[in-house]
């Protein structure tokens, strides 16, 4: 099944056909979510938490939401944009860095809601 995320402003901003590898809209990988909840950049590095269809940066609060998404800020008016079908070979798993333990959940919206995300500092 097929998972859009869009951010804080409606915009949908990256996909994923299986539940775990995210691509943004150019068909690359960006992200991996990983069993329980937690989201790795394709390089490893933990950039959040995915619960109860959020997105969350590493304070707690929301820059992605679905379709499926509960609780949480109010989320804007959905927008369309096509995704491409074909994307790059997904990246291999790689050792993941370790993480804290997760802040409480926010209704706030993060700074990072966007492309910006996923990348790496």
């Amino acid at each position: 099944m097929k998972t859009t995320f869009y951010d804080r402003l409606g915009r949908p901003v990256a996909t994923s056909d299986d539940g775990q590898l995210v691509r943004d809209h150019l068909g690359r990988a960006v992200a991996r979510i990983e069993h329980p909840d937690q989201v790795y950049s394709v390089t490893g590095h933990r950039l959040g938490m995915f619960r109860d269809g959020w997105i969350r940066d590493h304070a707690g609060k929301c820059v992605f939401f679905t379709k499926d998404a509960k609780g949480g800020p109010v989320r804007p008016i959905k927008r369309y944009h096509a995704f491409p079908r074909a994307g790059e070979v997904p990246p291999l798993k790689v050792v993941k860095k370790s993480h804290t333990i997760p802040p409480l959940d926010s209704f706030n919206w993060s700074e990072l809601s966007g492309p910006k995300f996923f990348k790496e500092d």
